[in-house]
């Protein structure tokens, strides 16, 4: 079984809360500056990066192009692609992640033996042991960024991956949301320990109204401290290029689940 880092299983819970409050009901084109501050997790720097992101989003897909990486989200297959551009290669993850990490260690896919090899993070995760609470707070605060009339969330996450986040969402930016809950929901069926607390978590999800235009997040992911920002500052309706839902042709397919 082709196992996910840890580190990468962090990169895609903070991109999905990340992705939850910007949805579309047509082909979307949002743009997106993202910033990480260097950090030190498990004895290994990762320096500063900036880039610029794109996201393409329609009724039942979306696909996030981050760096050298991209993310596809498919619900009509209930399955997540991670293309890695550098090597031409991808992985496909199931959505009910949890699931099927338990048949593949049915199957001889991570026995026993191997979990216990694993770090205990990543042990607990795999068997279901992970919880995470969020909470949101709405302020008066009030701005404008990049023409969008904004106003500020406190988003306060409590787990495995602990966060804190300035939220500043704007109702002028004129995308529908009613995919939230079908989105939101598949995101977190990622993650073994948020199914009893799902609920929960949408509604204060909820809180957050309209579109978040610029996200600030300092993250504690065992004990290493990571501050990023996303912002966004392009919109439009299009037509999104074909094939972009899949994985390239060319591309090598690495064994997953």
């Amino acid at each position: 079984m082709q196992r996910l880092t840890l580190k990468r299983i962090v990169q895609l819970t903070v991109t999905a809360a990340l992705m939850i409050p910007i949805l579309a009901s047509a082909d979307m084109l949002l743009k997106q500056k993202h910033h990480q501050d260097a950090f030190t997790m498990m004895g290994k720097t990762q320096p500063a990066k900036d880039y610029t992101g794109t996201m393409w989003i329609t009724t039942d897909k979306a696909r996030n192009d981050m760096d050298d990486k991209s993310t596809i989200v498919r619900l009509d297959r209930n399955v997540m692609i991670i293309l890695d551009h550098t090597k031409k290669k991808y992985m496909e993850i199931p959505l009910n992640f949890a699931e099927a990490a338990a048949k593949q260690a049915g199957k001889g896919g991570a026995s026993e033996e191997e979990l216990a090899k694993l770090p205990e993070a990543m042990r607990n995760l795999m068997k279901g042991a992970m919880k995470m609470n969020v909470a949101v707070t709405e302020t008066n605060d009030t701005k404008t960024i990049n023409g969008w009339n904004c106003r500020k969330y406190l988003q306060k996450i409590e787990g495995m991956m602990s966060s804190q986040s300035e939220v500043w969402a704007s109702t002028d930016v004129k995308l529908d949301a009613k995919l939230l809950a079908k989105f939101s929901a598949a995101f977190m069926a990622m993650n073994p320990g948020l199914k009893e607390s799902l609920g929960d978590l949408q509604k204060q999800m909820e809180k957050i109204k309209g579109v978040a235009v610029l996200t600030s997040t300092e993250s504690t992911v065992m004990n290493s401290k990571m501050k990023s920002s996303v912002e966004l500052i392009e919109v439009k309706e299009g037509s999104a290029p074909a094939g972009i839902y899949e994985a390239p042709a060319d591309y090598k397919k690495e064994k997953g689940f």
